[in-house]
């Protein structure tokens, strides 16, 4: 099966194409995008997930030159990799509480996703995050033992604007908590030049209801879990690890599908 053959939403813009003039690839050029190393039955889960090839907003962009500075304890851990294990923020705009948070990373950050190769991501343990929503409500993201559907989004972003209505519609009607997976939303690369900042208010108008985590202004999430482009979905199994990364947006009917896929993982992981 090729993933040529799968459509829907495309990815998010090239990093420095001006708000709104996003392209839809065609024909030959989309591509599949959840990872080859996953078995074909994923595929047929997901068909119709946006392929495209777009590179997206690169983490540590030069467009982030007006935010404010921020500073992080790092640790070198044994394997040679650097595990960011605290990070505090100090924001000067006068939009904070809309905007940006205050976020802690600790473990091996993912490799940066690169849409159409190899995911190496695939297998590794995400770091554990946590930060809060724009209210204040901290989470926190770990191994513990909870499927994970985590999905990070940018205010500026034409398809991102596209994706969380849809997200969100679907969250408040998906039995999640039954199913036992939780779902996440990230706001990352957050920027103050450009479109539909703050997204405080975007993500309250668009009537986001569940968990939210927002990234500091020096994109400390965001690097932590390799996003190079957004829309970004990362899926994670119960033992948090990375089961595959997409870019693009996803319907209802695929955000079902993942999750049907995820409660599988987590049947599998518990059953003798």
């Amino acid at each position: 099966m090729s993933n040529d053959h799968l459509g829907g939403k495309p990815v998010g813009r090239l990093a420095g194409e001006p708000p709104g003039k996003g392209r839809r690839p065609a024909g030959p050029e989309r591509r599949g995008a959840w990872s080859s190393a996953l078995p074909l039955i994923i595929l047929a889960l997901v068909a119709g997930l946006g392929g495209g090839v777009a590179i997206g907003w690169f983490v540590g962009h030069s467009s982030q030159e007006a935010a404010p500075t921020t500073s992080a304890a790092t640790t070198t851990v044994p394997d040679g990799g650097t595990a960011t294990t605290t990070t505090q923020s100090t924001e000067t705009t006068a939009d904070t509480g809309n905007a940006y948070g205050v976020v802690t990373v600790s473990g091996n950050s993912l490799p940066l996703f690169q849409q159409g190769s190899l995911d190496t991501a695939v297998g590794l343990a995400i770091p554990e995050i946590t930060g809060a929503d724009f209210a204040g409500n901290e989470y926190t993201i770990s191994a513990n033992g909870n499927p994970k559907l985590i999905v990070a989004l940018a205010h500026w972003c034409p398809y991102c604007r596209e994706e969380l209505p849809v997200l969100s519609e679907w969250f408040s009607s998906a039995d999640l908590a039954e199913l036992g997976v939780e779902v996440y939303l990230l706001t990352v690369f957050t920027t103050p030049d450009r479109d539909n900042f703050p997204p405080g208010p975007w993500v309250a108008d668009e009537a986001w209801s569940g968990p939210l985590i927002a990234d500091d202004a020096a994109g400390t999430m965001a690097g932590a879990l390799g996003i190079a482009s957004v829309p970004y979905n990362l899926l994670v199994a119960p033992d948090g690890t990375v089961v595959t990364r997409a870019t693009g947006g996803l319907s209802a009917e695929q955000l079902d599908s993942a999750v049907e896929y995820l409660v599988g993982l987590s049947t599998t992981t518990t059953t003798p």
